[in-house]
């Protein structure tokens, strides 16, 4: 889905009652990977990255590639986006980038959960992502509570 159709389909689903989470990720590596083998085998690295995300979320996720290197999701109600983006996490650590070294993909993940307001909030999920850049790359983070909180190991709430 492109950026666009993904930005009409969050103002679709933002005039509902219900709770929509956001999972923003970058992919990490891209650049040497790309830098080292050449534009093609960059770009088919991260066909498959973006390939892994999309069998990872649930079925009823909006996701799309928003940026080069950047997808967006947005989560029902029902679904655990933590662990949504903990799972995206070991997609991309899994991805066989069709490479040798330096062939390793990683990806930072911002979160933004709504606890009591069905409001969707775009820029936290994007200053959680930007924490998790901070932070060293390859993290989880959420914006809970007035709070960046790095929960990329599981329990770490």
């Amino acid at each position: 889905m492109s950026r666009r159709r993904f930005e009409r389909e969050l103002r679709r689903l933002g005039r509902k009652e219900s709770k929509l989470a956001v999972v923003l990720g970058q992919i990490e590596g891209w650049s040497e990977l790309s830098g080292h083998w050449g534009h093609a085998p960059g770009e088919e690295a991260l066909r498959r990255a973006y390939a892994a995300v999309e069998t990872r979320v649930p079925v009823d996720t909006v996701l799309a590639r928003v940026g080069w290197i950047e997808y967006a999701a947005l989560l029902p109600e029902g679904h655990d986006p933590v662990e949504v983006g903990r799972a995206l996490r070991k997609a991309v650590e899994e991805v066989d980038t069709g490479v040798e070294l330096p062939n390793r993909l990683t990806v930072s993940i911002g979160v933004y959960e709504p606890l009591f307001s069905s409001r969707v909030d775009l820029d936290e999920a994007q200053r959680a992502l930007g924490a998790a850049i901070v932070l060293g790359g390859n993290r989880v983070v959420v914006y809970r509570n007035g709070e960046y909180v790095d929960v990329t190991i599981t329990g770490g709430i």
